[in-house]
């Protein structure tokens, strides 16, 4: 388990560019891009890392793990857990929405409708990144409004999904 000490000395001794170069040469693999996505997820709950994710090219990899292996709705809903975190940093709302963050997201909506974690989290990382201008012109897209309202009107036949957490993107 994680807690902020771990996380802070992960993030200082190079843990976070080591998982990033691991994602950047192993795409293929679905199980390590999980992995990769699970870990910058963790990591992003300190403060210093989010930042370092961000400069390293976390952002990236995470958007990029998350186009190659859309079937994996674990991935999936570890990738929009990531990016609701990075996005809680302002620096890096704006990298999300470049590198594709926003489409990644609402890919995966569209991708897993019946997946509660890819749903909640997805709406919840659209929400994060709405603060955000750019993002906000992407969100308001037809498709992300779409996924949006689908995952609404899916709370109550997805097992687990909070309707509080859907109704809070109104």
């Amino acid at each position: 388990s994680f807690d902020q000490e771990n996380r802070h000395l992960i993030g200082s001794a190079g843990g976070i560019r080591v998982i990033v170069e691991a994602m950047r040469r192993h795409r293929g693999l679905a199980g390590l891009q999980e992995q990769g996505c699970r870990l910058l997820l963790n990591l992003a709950f300190n403060a210093a890392n989010k930042a370092k994710i961000g400069a390293l090219g976390g952002i990236g990899v995470i958007v990029e793990a998350m186009r190659e292996h859309k079937q994996v709705a674990s991935l999936q809903e570890r990738g929009c857990g990531a990016l609701l975190m990075l996005a809680l940093s302002d620096e890096n709302k704006a990298k999300i929405s470049d590198d594709g963050g926003v489409t990644a997201v609402v890919d995966a909506m569209n991708e897993h409708p019946e997946h509660a974690g890819v749903q909640e989290r997805g709406c919840a990382a659209l929400f994060m990144l709405a603060f955000n201008a750019e993002s906000r012109v992407e969100i308001s897209d037809d498709r992300a409004v779409g996924a949006v309202v689908d995952a609404m009107r899916a709370k109550e036949r997805v097992e687990g999904a909070e309707g509080d957490q859907f109704l809070s993107l109104r």
